[in-house]
């Protein structure tokens, strides 16, 4: 079969798996919506926006509405497009993300078909098209929605790269690599740490080797190009320079304080303020800066005051979050649905699956480790929310496109079906 035939039957399949993946973040809205305020930071900064007030926020009525850093403004933008033309936008805005995320099919077709092999690929895609943590993204007004695409493109295009550094010792391809994950890092600040994760790669792959430290130099320039008009901005208009977000400190405090359960929640019910005491929430209440770099300055006192103090209770905190982080966190609404059990469970199994057989094929990348365990170092010391490991949730849908292939390949009904769309 010639190669236009082959690309022919390949879009083909895509388109098909794009739109099931598209239908079924449809239903996903329309069955797990939330239409009820506030809709999350994101979308109270974007009505400062609309209002004529620019990139503000209030900390939910604690302070006085001004400039802030808290979350990187890509996605804050996306919403500002829709609420200028439309009243009640977010039904809309739930449609164009599911969209959007359904394209996530067509970089993990080609992660996939690299990695092992045109099955894997077609396995991958349906994998991201149907799994249910992916899949109802688009059915809440947060950032993921347009993140995850991005993270399976950036993951495709540094094995693409670097593959190319190898053969050729061509690196300036690389510069597009640190924009995209620049431009992904102003959607959602994990992906600075991916960023890192691919320096890492490159690093500890080419030890003494002039092209890999290029590479990591030119992509480092094109994540600068991309993220410099966002820290620029926070140089000129917050107390102090603010590099992506300002919200560290209170971060660490809700994950550590002598009310606290590690996360963000005190269980399946509670916000983590819920069971503070009376005499410690008038504290606070007294105590509180009134802008937001002091604000967040004083949550980060308070939580390294509480891990001085009871350094135990802060090393058993950090404990149950590394748990958590890498089982089912028991304190999230999510612990409700099966779906989500269920599913992490199903991922968790055949993603280890597929690791051991992507390392017997010498096709384990460094990458897809270190992303997810920059990640882990990261939060664990600090909190813990089940969409914080969202990346390593990722990379093991990329492994188990191989154990389920696999699977699949010994049944002949199946693989009769596989040869025919490969």
């Amino acid at each position: 079969m010639n190669n236009s035939k082959v690309y022919q039957k390949d879009w083909f399949i895509l388109i098909a798996i794009y739109i099931l993946a598209l239908i079924t973040r449809i239903v996903g809205v329309y069955v797990f919506s939330w239409n009820r305020g506030p809709h999350f930071e994101n979308y109270q900064i974007a009505q400062y926006i609309v209002d004529g007030k620019g990139y503000w926020w209030d900390w939910n009525h604690t302070i006085p509405p001004q400039p802030t850093a808290l979350l990187p403004p890509i996605y804050t933008y996306f919403l500002v497009f829709f609420m200028k033309i439309f009243d009640n936008p977010c039904r809309l805005i739930y449609i164009v993300q599911s969209f959007l995320n359904a394209l996530i099919v067509l970089p993990a077709f080609y992660l996939g078909k690299h990695l092992g092999s045109k099955k894997a690929g077609i396995i991958a895609a349906c994998l991201f098209a149907f799994f249910p943590e992916v899949a109802i993204e688009p059915a809440k007004l947060i950032s993921e929605p347009l993140f995850t695409p991005c993270i399976i493109l950036a993951f495709y295009l540094f094995l693409i790269y670097k593959e190319r550094l190898v053969e050729t010792g061509s690196y300036r391809q690389f510069i597009w690599l640190g924009i995209l994950l620049g431009i992904t890092t102003l959607i959602k600040t994990t992906a600075s740490l991916v960023a890192l994760a691919c320096f890492a790669s490159l690093f500890f792959a080419g030890i003494k080797k002039k092209k890999y430290y290029l590479a990591i130099a030119i992509m480092f320039l094109g994540f600068f190009i991309a993220t410099f008009p966002w820290n620029l901005r926070n140089l000129i208009v917050m107390e102090k320079p603010m590099l992506f977000t300002s919200n560290f400190g209170y971060n660490l405090w809700r994950g550590n304080h002598p009310w606290g359960s590690g996360t963000g929640y005190l269980d399946s019910n509670n916000q983590s303020e819920a069971k503070l005491s009376p005499e410690y929430l008038e504290y606070l209440e007294k105590n509180r800066p009134q802008t937001e770099v002091k604000l967040d300055r004083f949550y980060l006192n308070e939580a390294i005051k509480f891990i001085k103090q009871d350094p135990l209770r802060y090393c058993q905190l950090t404990f149950k979050r590394m748990i958590y982080f890498l089982t089912i966190d028991t304190t999230h609404p999510l612990t409700k649905s099966i779906l989500y059990i269920a599913g992490y469970i199903f991922i968790l199994f055949f993603g280890i699956w597929g690791a051991v057989l992507l390392k017997i094929k010498n096709r384990l990348h460094s990458v897809f480790l270190f992303a997810p365990l920059l990640i882990f170092c990261f939060y664990t010391p600090i909190i813990n929310l089940p969409r914080y490991r969202l990346v390593m949730i990722l990379v093991l849908m990329i492994f188990s496109s191989f154990s389920i292939t696999m699977i699949l390949s010994k049944n002949k009904l199946v693989n009769r079906f596989m040869k025919l769309l490969t």
